[in-house]
């Protein structure tokens, strides 16, 4: 299936401390593969340009992309995603999570594509937003920052105030039938899990 690529850069976080991995989750293998390479392989088939986001300082293992540092204290998402956006100003940004291992690319193109003139375009899946594989435009930032600034610093709750554009779970399926773009490793448990969909690479 052609992928349409998109003209939008796409912004990998890499500012958690993985702390139930006992780790950085960047360098964590699934299938023999660390997540980031992972990830960036999905992003690089649908966007011409991918950066890391993460805290000043902070080395990751193995990667040679452009970095746009954090400069908020607090370790959390919306951190993560205003500075992505802060780095390209007027323009939109597919910002993913460095720990889901199985991204669809064709997924992802659905996700980037002329995403104003909403301020962020996101998933639904089992009823919940995933705002760590989404697309956010250029009107998010200020919202965004501000929601920062003030120390409201949930991601989720940050977005009430976008113009949201949801993409419902039938039209997800479509591109990625078993939802594998939304599976993410947070504990040893979730990495067995993907260590298991990796071999039998379903």
């Amino acid at each position: 299936m052609s992928i349409p690529a998109v003209s939008i850069p796409a912004a990998i976080l890499v500012g958690g401390l993985g702390r139930r991995l006992g780790g950085p989750k960047a360098g964590v293998p699934v299938g023999g593969v660390a997540l980031l390479s992972r990830v960036r392989r999905a992003a690089a088939a649908v966007c011409d340009e991918v950066v890391l986001v993460g805290k000043a300082g902070e080395p990751v293992p193995d990667c040679d992309l452009p970095r746009i540092d954090e400069s908020f204290p607090d370790r959390c998402a919306l951190s993560g995603v205003v500075a992505a956006l802060s780095a390209f100003p007027g323009r939109s940004v597919l910002v993913l999570a460095c720990d889901h291992p199985f991204l669809e690319p064709a997924l992802l193109s659905r996700l980037a594509g002329d995403v104003e003139p909403f301020d962020a375009r996101l998933p639904v899946v089992g009823g919940r937003i995933q705002p760590l594989v989404a697309a956010y435009g250029p009107g998010a930032l200020d919202p965004l920052g501000r929601a920062l600034a003030d120390g409201r610093l949930a991601l989720v709750r940050a977005l009430s105030p976008l113009a949201l554009d949801l993409v419902p779970e039938a039209a997800l399926r479509a591109l990625d039938p078993g939802l594998r773009s939304f599976v993410n490793v947070n504990d040893p448990a979730a990495l067995a899990a993907a260590e298991l969909r990796a071999d039998k690479k379903n």
